[in-house]
């Protein structure tokens, strides 16, 4: 985290970059880390964790924890880091996406109840929590029937965090 903070400093200082538009993503373990990043600075405007989930006994969400937009992508099959919560080994366990949803949906200000989004696609399903707080969203992109990883879904689902990310003003 210390690394990723110091970069982006470094970048800040040295570039010209819009700092309200500061973004994370990773896949997997990578996932799980953008939660990290997330929980333990304020320097994100929005994150999307991709088959990645907040860990029952090491990632929590401090009482001070500053709102974050988060777009959670995950495939309703995954056995790594399962769609429903639990895992594999007992000090890994997850909460599953609809708990971690909720968890940031109360923490953004918005209704504690998701709507599906029409996107014209078969195997996404996009749900939205309506109303939260400012420019704030929560929102979750499920690969329906797919696990950990979803090799051909990729582009499109690349493209449908890019789109997130660029709603930001």
């Amino acid at each position: 985290v210390g690394f990723t903070q110091a970069s982006i400093d470094f970048i800040v200082k040295n570039a010209s970059i819009d700092t309200n538009r500061i973004f994370a993503t990773g896949h997997s373990s990578g996932g799980i880390f953008t939660y990290k990043l997330a929980i333990s600075t304020n320097q994100f405007r929005a994150i999307a964790p991709t088959a990645g989930l907040l860990l029952t006994n090491l990632l929590e969400l401090p009482s001070n924890q500053p709102p974050t937009s988060i777009l959670e992508v995950h495939g309703s099959e995954d056995t790594i880091v399962p769609y429903n919560g639990g895992g594999r080994f007992p000090a890994e366990q997850f909460y599953s996406v609809e708990q971690t949803l909720d968890k940031f949906a109360k923490l953004n200000g918005c209704d504690p109840k998701s709507n599906k989004v029409s996107i014209g696609d078969e195997v996404l399903e996009w749900w939205e929590f309506p109303n939260c707080d400012s420019d704030l969203r929560t929102a979750q992109l499920t690969i329906s029937g797919y696990g950990h990883g979803f090799k051909d879904r990729k582009p499109i689902v690349a493209r449908k965090i890019i789109e997130f990310f660029l709603g930001f003003d």
